[in-house]
């Protein structure tokens, strides 16, 4: 069910300043008609689940992570550097009546379930011209925006994948593990980059599967090797992105070290490497979406500020190109 929010449960207003929530939009049950004719881009959907990652035996913790991090974006500042003009919060998916489980093949009916439902928010947005951000859930959620966005632009999408794991295994049950093989298979997903891969994370199935899929991938111990530079990572992009099919950025949270996640880990990319790559390709690649996935709400709130930033980086910085 998807739940509209209210400012005030997100956002301190305080004497003489301006948060970034203060001048966003905040839909309500007729977004659809508010869709026509909006000035605004961006559109935030929340994901308020974590059964895509227990099903893939993944660890619990990123339902409530949208909420978390919400109030740390509305809460930044309004000023020269960010604005909150340009962005809509739609919303919130919050699954309801879900039984407690550890059952694969009942959280597996639970991820399809919510694929039909996001993919059905997700298409009016895409079909609008908007780039709908994904913040929240697991990385289940890829396949409903690949779908929707292949259906609106009719056409396969390309993927830049900020991630520790390709999450290209097999699809005879639905988790967050196999969108994108998935997506490939169903034919919305047709070129396929991976930034920032473990060696050891990704099992011998998965990587000769990935063998059959278009695209290219860069292991984050090779580019440790060469230097670890995030301007390497860029030219790498520039070289080897599709020039037709538009793009969706996927960044999942345990890419990055030390943030807590759904698989997390003390070797990744830093934070600024990776603000700088978001930077660099939401000014340069055109991207029609941002999924932000996989997190998890940490006591001292450390990684919802993360996220807020690494959105705050994508929304000051992106660049609508036009796609034909």
């Amino acid at each position: 069910m998807l739940q509209f929010l209210q400012i005030e449960d997100f956002c301190n207003p305080r004497p003489d300043e301006t948060k970034l929530g203060e001048t966003m939009y905040w839909l309500d049950k007729n977004w659809k008609h508010q869709l026509e004719g909006s000035s605004w881009q961006h559109v935030i959907v929340g994901v308020d689940e974590d059964f895509g990652p227990r099903a893939n035996y993944g660890q619990p913790g990123a339902k409530g992570f949208f909420q978390a991090t919400l109030k740390k974006l509305c809460n930044q500042q309004e000023n020269l550097f960010a604005s909150g003009k340009n962005t809509a919060i739609l919303g919130v998916l919050s699954p309801e009546n879900l039984a407690e489980t550890t059952d694969k093949a009942v959280l597996s009916n639970q991820v399809k379930n919510l694929d039909q439902t996001l993919s059905e928010i997700l298409l009016p947005l895409f079909k609008a011209g908007k780039t709908p951000i994904i913040l929240g859930g697991g990385h289940n959620n890829a396949l409903p925006l690949l779908r929707a966005s292949s259906i609106a632009y009719n056409t396969p999408m390309q993927v830049v994948n900020v991630d520790a794991h390709a999450d290209f295994r097999n699809t005879d049950l639905r988790h967050s593990g196999n969108s994108f093989s998935t997506a490939y298979l169903k034919g919305y997903l047709g070129y396929y980059l991976m930034v920032g891969l473990h060696k050891n994370y990704n099992n011998q199935s998965m990587l000769e599967s990935l063998a059959t899929c278009r695209g290219a991938h860069l292991f984050l111990e090779d580019w440790l090797k060469l230097g670890g530079q995030t301007e390497y990572l860029a030219q790498w992009l520039t070289t080897q992105l599709h020039s037709k099919l538009p793009l969706g950025l996927e960044i999942d949270l345990d890419a990055l070290a030390g943030l807590a996640a759904s698989a997390q880990t003390f070797f990744g990319f830093s934070v600024d490497t990776v603000r700088q790559l978001i930077s660099y390709i939401a000014n340069n690649c055109n991207p029609r979406y941002v999924n932000i996935t996989e997190g998890v709400a940490d006591e001292a709130g450390f990684t919802p500020k993360t996220a807020a930033l690494l959105l705050i980086t994508f929304i000051t910085n992106h660049h609508l190109h036009g796609y034909s």
